[in-house]
């Protein structure tokens, strides 16, 4: 029930940027958009995944033992991620006159457009920082396909926005319509979480669970976002080639979370809060279990669908970009773009987990570390390819430290994984793996990447794909 309902929310979601590609194109107003969107999206990593990951424990020990406490903890955990989000934002807003000029080769009316941009999505941001809080609440009363409605309600909110008011509001159509999408989920969610009994309490005094979970959020909060930043520092980089980069970029980006939304609100959400009950309760053997189950069932789950993603990467890209107002080379260097970062999205998802399962038993020093190294190599590589390599280095070095930094994530959490590993099960998600990447390869080597839906090699290699998957499904059931 929730895959289908997460695979409809997250569909709906996609097609915003496909419509703002169709509408604007990529040029230097999209540019200016995309760049201030990224600010608020590393701000809600920040600040609402930082306290939502830390409050899940905790929401899951008041459900056990003082429901009635639940819900000042909620509205006092929205609050607060909307107050700091917005403070942020705005700090920046004030800032961006002054840092665009160093950080970007936009001219000064596309300066000044980011600039409004940003002050504009100051609404949307705010809203967001609540979504973030509500849904883990929702997840955690156990409501996930309720939830899952929201994904859907919000994009179909903000396409219709989008469509109906693009002429008469122009470009600032675009933080308008993000907003109203993000109202029409805060309201959904709320509804949601009445309908269990828990309707949240906004209040400026924190309740003493909250107070807790805030501080202990600090650690949580700057190493995750280190490793967001990484994308404030993609735009950065693309800020300074050709007029377009940056939009390219994005789209490209966007195609590529088709797969880790999916992930990160199913399996993800799901581990995350079975892990986060099995530990409050005290039950260790089964949370490693647990645990190592959710990692083989990544592994092997996800390795033939982003195998025939990389297959069919350029036809994905012309059927959603190829139309209305972008050019046909932006669309070729979108899909090129792509290339670069489905290999890595294998062991980043690996590395989303891992990252939860150190929040779940506290182990902060990990996430704070390896945040800073997937800053710091992210910074080094996209200087040094840059150059040489345009967009498509900046993918590249995405692609190394995807692979390089969740590597250690997992590293640092043997000792977990051994109380509950399966050998066996892990050598057959490293067969389905090998076998995923030998199909990619064997096409792309052979006869080339399908340029359309209507090419036979892309239904062709469709159809071991397919057969890998099942093979997936089966080993892991």
């Amino acid at each position: 029930m929730l895959v289908p309902l997460v695979v409809a929310g997250r569909s709906v979601s996609f097609l915003v940027p496909v419509l703002i590609a169709h509408l604007f194109g990529a040029t230097n107003l999209t540019d200016a958009f995309f760049y201030a969107l990224t600010i608020p999206y590393v701000l809600l990593v920040l600040v609402g995944n930082g306290i939502s990951l830390v409050a899940v424990p905790e929401m899951a020990r008041l459900t056990r033992a003082h429901p009635d406490r639940l819900p000042d903890f909620v509205g006092g955990a929205a609050l607060l991620s909307m107050g700091m989000a917005v403070a942020l934002a705005l700090a920046l807003w004030l800032a961006l006159p002054a840092l665009l000029p160093v950080f970007t080769a936009f001219d000064a009316p596309t300066q000044e457009l980011a600039s409004t941009f940003l002050f504009e999505l100051t609404a949307y941001l705010g809203l967001a920082g609540a979504v973030l809080i509500f849904r883990t609440a929702c997840e955690v009363q156990g409501r996930f396909a309720a939830s899952a409605l929201g994904p859907p309600l919000r994009g179909g909110v903000t396409l219709t926005m989008l469509w109906l008011f693009h002429d008469t509001l122009g470009p600032h159509v675009l933080p308008a319509a993000l907003a109203m999408g993000s109202l029409a989920e805060v309201t959904l969610d709320m509804g949601i979480l009445a309908s269990t009994g828990v309707i949240p309490r906004p209040s400026l005094r924190l309740d003493p669970a909250l107070s807790t979970a805030a501080i202990a959020a600090l650690p949580v909060m700057f190493g995750e976002g280190l490793v967001a930043i990484n994308l404030l520092a993609d735009k950065a980089f693309a800020g300074l080639l050709e007029t377009g980069s940056v939009s390219v970029l994005e789209y490209a980006d966007r195609a590529r979370l088709i797969p880790t939304t999916l992930v990160e609100s199913t399996l993800l959400t799901v581990a995350f809060a079975t892990c986060a009950h099995l530990l409050a309760a005290g039950d260790r053997a089964r949370y490693a279990a647990t645990l190592d189950q959710s990692f083989r069932w990544l592994g092997a789950l996800l390795a033939p669908p982003l195998a025939g993603l990389f297959i069919g990467r350029h036809a994905l890209i012309a059927l959603l970009y190829g139309r209305g107002a972008i050019d046909e080379a932006q669309v070729e260097l979108a899909a090129r773009v792509l290339g670069f970062y489905v290999p890595g999205l294998w062991t980043m998802m690996l590395g989303m987990l891992a990252v939860r399962a150190h929040i779940v038993e506290g182990k902060l020093r990990p996430v704070i570390v390896l945040g800073g190294v997937s800053a710091g190599l992210n910074l080094v590589l996209n200087a040094a390819f840059i150059g040489p390599f345009g967009l498509e280095g900046l993918a590249a070095a995405s692609l190394v430290v995807w692979i390089t930094v969740p590597a250690l994530w997992m590293w640092s959490l043997r000792d977990t994984l051994r109380l509950g590993a399966s050998a066996r099960g892990w050598l057959q998600v490293g067969a389905v793996a090998a076998a995923s990447a030998a199909l990619a390869a064997i096409v792309e080597l052979s006869v080339g990447a399908p340029e359309s839906v209507a090419d036979p090699v892309l239904w062709a290699a469709a159809v071991p794909a397919l057969v890998l998957l099942g093979l997936a499904i089966w080993v892991t059931s």
